[in-house]
């Protein structure tokens, strides 16, 4: 068994986040993961003649049931950052419990949305956030005039899912001819069925905002579990 991990942090810096008003621009890189872990495995199964279980089995018996290695490589890692949407400040955090919605859809953070009056100043509720339900804005338009904030503000506030990822599998050698081997291999691929979401979040201010989904012009982004019988022949 080998297992590494990694805790780190890439960000970016350079040009401004405003001309006018001559903002720095510094935020994290959108390949930035916290954390980084991977365990990987190979683990000769103890089934068999000379092994701990079934050690005085028969050679018929041996030949299908001893001898089989199972191996499996791990990968979990912290998810992407959130790019934040563009003409809005980020005043308050956003963060949820992620819950499923009726359209099927992953709700992933608050469409707490505060439109500004050009003339005024003054900033209202979206739509969006009265249907959802909020009781502050985290998201505060900005007017043509005003300045955008440099996008490092609550740089860890909103992250995509984790990446969980596993592949395994369980292969025996059978002795064909001298120097003739043949391997038979039961492989699954995302083993545990963990969906991955690229893109992040939808960010349009309408229903679908905060949702990941489908709907949304989104989805899961990797191929669900899937397992294949493989024979390899080597000489």
């Amino acid at each position: 068994m080998h297992g590494t991990w990694t805790w780190s942090k890439l960000m970016d810096a350079g040009g401004w986040a405003d001309n006018n008003y001559l903002i720095p621009q510094r935020t994290l890189d959108g390949l930035d993961r916290t954390q980084n872990a991977t365990i990987s495995m190979v683990w000769d199964l103890p089934v068999g003649r000379n092994r701990w279980l079934l050690s005085n089995s028969n050679r018929l018996f041996d030949g299908v049931l001893g001898g089989w290695e199972f191996a499996s490589m791990a990968i979990l890692q912290s998810g992407a950052p959130y790019s934040m949407p563009g003409g809005w400040d980020y005043v308050h955090s956003a963060r949820i419990t992620p819950h499923w919605t009726p359209n099927g859809n992953l709700q992933w953070y608050a469409p707490c949305y505060w439109n500004t009056n050009a003339e005024t100043g003054a900033i209202t509720e979206s739509a969006e956030a009265q249907a959802f339900g909020c009781s502050q804005p985290d998201f505060i338009q900005i007017p043509s005039y005003g300045a955008n904030p440099y996008s490092g503000r609550n740089l860890n506030d909103i992250r995509q899912p984790w990446n969980i990822l596993d592949d395994s599998n369980l292969s025996k050698n059978f002795n064909v001819w001298e120097r003739v081997k043949m391997q038979f291999r039961l492989e699954t691929f995302n083993t545990f069925n963990h969906p991955l979401f690229s893109g992040g979040a939808y960010n349009g201010i309408n229903q679908y905002a905060g949702q990941i989904g489908a709907t949304t012009g989104g989805g899961q982004s990797n191929k669900p579990r899937y397992t294949q019988l493989a024979v390899k022949l080597m000489w």
